[in-house]
């Protein structure tokens, strides 16, 4: 048998080869980089969850009801997870967002546009308000030489000049770093006020319904978010969809993005306990009710009694730039959703970065969100409110979202039967929102 000769290596080689080996150091942050790449759109869509429904909501319910309702967030949480999931999905499959499959109803399509239409002209103006009412709450409270009012007027013209200008960069990833440090902050209060585990374990486990809670429950029915954000999810996950796929298939990149919204679901939930929890701890004991104006006052206390009066102005600030950045997302994004259905309807591209329909529609939404917030003055009714009547278009955007990733997709990108058998339950969860959100919103009973 020949014997081979070993292989030399020349000086050159050598060097050559430890240039071009990485080292065990540097392929551990290569890793790292590759799995943190592939988060992003789940945890956008955690942290629009947080700047509504969960700073004030959750710790209103905590505060008025203690841990009685932590039993809806979780069912709110499980039978709404698909309605989210559907929209990366859905995007991984075909390289378009939701808005692309809901035109392609075409026995529904004038359905669809009625539907969208009358949707994005009644409740977003809710919405705006709820969050323009919030954030000016929170420079009222810091600055109260200036009245509620004042304050509100003020944000919403700088945002529309922002909008208008269409040059703001980075707030996307500001608000999400201010969003990081608030739920930071509030991990750190919650962990110096940890409830007893009998006291959440009863209100997870034994369903309850509180005397003067109904109103609540139906706010939280609604939880994590808005369903109209499956939509921009999906178009979230169209931008990703490139940096998912890559090298690895569509498979794999379908699997990136669900990891991504069930993270991004996972920390919802986690964060709307938190909140519920702090306000059950700490202001639930001291009678406060989060009503009136002052309502960032009285959510500071949350910081200032659990960690030390530092962190007013931390809170302040951060506060601040995750609610207004929440305001400014809704303000600018809804437009944007209403374009895009004016342009699928005509069948046309939109050419202008400002067009004037999204200018007019722009001005009209600021503008009746500055009038509601005006003349209610009371930012946690209006939040309320607002999330209650996001219960309307949850059944319908189910469905839809169903009909896309099972009729609309190759058969390898549907969902499981289990995950269908979820989503039905879900289906049926949201009308009964809806019942509930008649029955005692429009009819007044058991209030």
């Amino acid at each position: 048998m020949a014997v081979r000769p070993a292989a030399t290596i020349t000086g050159a080689g050598l060097m050559n080869a430890t240039l071009t080996k990485p080292s065990v150091a540097e392929k551990r942050p290569n890793r790292l980089r590759r799995f943190l790449a592939q988060f992003g759109p789940g945890l956008i869509w955690a942290m629009v969850a947080i700047g509504q429904t969960h700073v004030i909501l959750s710790t209103y319910a905590g505060a008025r009801f203690g841990f009685s309702l932590l039993w809806v967030i979780m069912l709110a949480h499980l039978f709404t997870y698909p309605v989210f999931e559907y929209g990366p999905r859905y995007a991984v499959a075909t390289g378009d967002s939701l808005l692309g499959a809901y035109m392609q109803f075409r026995r529904m399509r004038m359905f669809m546009m009625v539907f969208f239409g009358m949707l994005l002209l009644t409740i977003p103006f809710l919405g705006v308000a709820s969050l323009l009412s919030v954030s000016a709450s929170v420079l009222f409270a810091a600055f109260p030489q200036l009245s509620f009012n004042a304050w509100c007027v003020i944000i919403t013209v700088a945002t529309a000049a922002l909008i208008f200008a269409g040059r703001y960069k980075g707030l996307e990833i500001t608000c999400i770093a201010m969003s990081g440090v608030l739920v930071v902050t509030t991990l750190l209060a919650f962990f110096l006020r940890f409830p007893q585990p009998q006291e959440f374990l009863a209100g997870g486990l034994l369903p309850a319904i509180p005397a003067g809670s109904l109103v609540t429950l139906v706010a939280l029915i609604r939880m994590p978010t808005d369903p109209a954000t499956s939509i921009m999810h999906s178009v979230w996950a169209v931008k990703k969809r490139d940096e998912w796929i890559r090298g690895d298939g569509l498979q794999a990149g379908l699997r990136k993005s669900l990891l991504d919204l069930r993270v991004g679901f996972v920390f919802s939930l986690m964060i709307a306990f938190i909140f519920l929890s702090l306000g059950a701890t700490v202001l639930r004991p001291r009678g406060i009710s989060l009503e009136g104006v002052d309502v960032a006052i009285k959510l500071s206390r949350i910081y200032t009694e659990s960690v030390g009066a530092w962190t007013f102005p931390l809170f302040i600030g951060v506060a601040f730039i995750a609610l207004w950045g929440s305001y400014y997302t809704n303000a600018d994004g809804v437009p944007r959703m209403f374009e895009s259905l004016y342009n699928s309807a005509k069948k046309k591209n939109q050419t202008a970065e400002l067009s004037p329909l999204r200018m007019v529609y722009t001005a009209m939404l600021m503008g009746g969100g500055l009038l509601l917030a005006v003349l209610a003055q009371r930012p946690v009714f209006l939040v309320i409110l607002a999330v209650s009547a996001g219960l309307i278009a949850y059944p319908m955007i189910y469905l839809m979202n169903i009909y896309a990733v099972t009729k609309l997709v190759p058969p390898e990108f549907r969902p499981s039967r289990l995950n269908l058998a979820l989503a039905c339950c879900g289906v049926a969860y949201s009308l009964v929102g809806v019942t509930l959100l008649l029955l005692v919103r429009v009819f007044g009973l058991w209030n």
